[in-house]
């Protein structure tokens, strides 16, 4: 299950690479963004559920849950990646004349929207390992 989840999330990082330069305005911003979320994702998920791990009672259940949710809004950011410049127009139009606030602020809305599965992704690993800790008696 976690070889097919982080299988998933390559391809999503992979796709978001090519999707998101027309969104924040180059390829080099768009890798920039794809890794900075990702790892920020990741990190915070990991963090988020480590904390959260040790109440949860079925841990596998919760896994199953995290997973369909990064499937999910992957797949719906995915779809939603060629629309967002047309969607996000009325906020970019007052915007226009500053450049670094425009830029600013489409990294900070792509930035927002790719951290929702990039979260549920760094999820994945502590609530795979709590049973595991459970049988062995810890991570180790």
């Amino acid at each position: 299950m976690f070889f097919l989840s982080g299988a998933g999330a390559l391809a999503l990082e992979t796709v978001w690479f090519s999707q998101a330069g027309p969104v924040v305005g180059n390829s080099v911003w768009s890798a920039a963004l794809v890794v900075a979320a990702f790892m920020a994702g990741l990190a915070l998920g990991n963090a988020t559920a480590v904390a959260l791990a040790r109440r949860w009672r079925r841990p596998v259940r919760a896994y199953a849950f995290v997973e369909m949710l990064a499937a999910a809004s992957g797949a719906l950011l995915v779809a939603a990646f060629p629309s967002l410049p047309a969607l996000f127009q009325p906020i970019f139009a007052p915007l226009a004349d500053g450049v670094a606030a425009l830029n600013a602020a489409r990294l900070a809305i792509a930035f927002g929207l790719m951290l929702v599965p990039a979260t549920a992704l760094g999820a994945t690993l502590p609530l795979l390992a709590k049973p595991i800790e459970a049988l062995t008696g810890s991570y180790g």
